[in-house]
């Protein structure tokens, strides 16, 4: 566990890598690698539809999935290789029974199961929010993860651009300085570099002299626009003030574009969506469509959201006009938003 950007992710899949490895040299027995994101899933029980697909190709039912699932690592196979599936983002499951995390933790403890369950969760105290049941199967092997410091940012930074004579040592190192500062999020880092970099070529482009258009040195002046960019925009100042509901409404929107893997949604997916936060969440909200429609409309009027022409209409596609970095950013102190990014 730990906050987004702490290299969770990535640190698993290179242990993955590094035991295939020993695996083709013969050192370890062959296994097979699944990866789900829950965030991406609909709704937690889906997790039962695409480990199923995953596992056999077939496609069913979230109920009989669950049910062949539990065949499946029930029944002695010595074909059947070890399965090392991973969950991203795992807290996306944690519906109010507690039913799918705790399947996902039992089917191991099943004598033929031939399975292991990294989780990773963006909540820190996860284990703890646990029903006892649920808690008993998850063992005690917990890594936590904390946010980057000054000189772990620095050092990953210069190696993604490890060849590149464009930046200013100084520029990395206050890039470093200011994200470690704050959120200790690598990919804010990377985010503030690569805009460093579009100021730079920017100046250089607009450039009237040619000797000039030749520097292209990104400097800490070039760090410290970006910066200002991404930490000081208006939107950072107005998005702590909006009301709950519009809270929720951006969050749910978030977790839709974020699922589909696209900007564009639609606005009944993010509706639905809404409605499943709320209700695990313990908010209420009136379900109405008018109320929804308004709802979009208000932060459409302050041009956080863009509606596809302009207005609602028969489930119209929607996206966020500000950057998720800045609305990150601006309710990093927000409690009500700090509970929709870190648990369900």
């Amino acid at each position: 566990s730990g906050m987004p950007g702490t290299g969770k992710t990535a640190t698993v899949l290179q242990v993955v890598r590094c035991a295939k490895e020993k695996h083709e040299k013969g050192s370890l027995p062959p296994f097979q690698f699944l990866h789900l994101n829950a965030m991406k899933l609909p709704d937690p029980t889906f997790l039962y539809r695409e480990l199923l697909s995953q596992l056999t190709g077939r496609t069913t039912t979230a109920k009989q999935a669950a049910l062949l699932l539990q065949k499946y690592f029930s029944s002695s196979s010595s074909k059947r290789p070890v399965t090392v599936l991973l969950i991203d983002e795992i807290d996306y499951i944690m519906n109010q029974k507690q039913d799918v995390i705790y399947n996902l933790f039992n089917w191991p403890t099943n004598r033929h199961a031939k399975l292991v369950v990294v989780g990773i969760a963006n909540t820190m105290d996860l284990p703890e929010r646990l029903i006892p049941r649920v808690h008993s199967r998850m063992g005690l092997r917990r890594l936590t993860f904390k946010a980057y410091t000054r000189h772990q940012i620095e050092t990953i930074v210069k190696s993604r651009l490890e060849g590149l004579d464009t930046y200013d040592g100084d520029a990395i190192e206050l890039c470093a300085r200011k994200v470690s500062s704050t959120t200790g999020d690598i990919r804010k880092a990377l985010h503030i570099a690569r805009r460093a970099a579009e100021i730079c070529r920017e100046e250089r482009d607009s450039a009237e002299n040619k000797e000039q258009k030749g520097l292209g040195t990104v400097s800490i002046s070039h760090i410290t626009r970006a910066v200002r960019e991404l930490f000081h925009s208006p939107f950072v100042q107005f998005i702590p003030h909006l009301t709950s509901a519009q809270k929720l409404f951006m969050n749910a929107l978030m977790q839709e574009s974020k699922r589909a893997q696209r900007q564009q949604v639609e606005f009944e997916a993010v509706v639905s969506r809404l409605i499943g936060i709320a209700r695990t969440r313990g908010y209420i909200l009136p379900d109405l469509p008018s109320y929804m429609n308004n709802l979009c409309v208000s932060l459409a009027q302050v041009h956080i959201v863009a509606i596809e022409k302009g207005k609602i209409h028969r489930n119209p596609l929607i996206e966020l006009v500000v950057h998720q970095d800045d609305i990150n950013f601006s309710l990093r102190e927000d409690e009500l938003w700090g509970k929709l990014n870190h648990s369900m």
